[in-house]
């Protein structure tokens, strides 16, 4: 789940936040990354964690 500093970082376009949580294997494939592929995987992030933008929990 996300913090609601992570979420904020996120919501602000800030997504290094990415490469803090996913292990530095991962970094390339979050560099081939799509603008859309991003927003999908955030989003989904934040279905599978049950939180909103506004860092509530549904």
């Amino acid at each position: 789940m996300l913090t609601l500093g992570q979420l904020r970082r996120l919501v602000n376009n800030d997504f290094q936040v990415l490469y803090d949580l996913f292990p530095k294997k991962a970094h390339p494939h979050l560099d081939a990354l799509y603008n859309k592929q991003l927003g999908d995987l955030v989003q989904g992030w934040l279905e599978e964690s049950g939180t909103d933008p506004k860092g509530q929990q549904q």
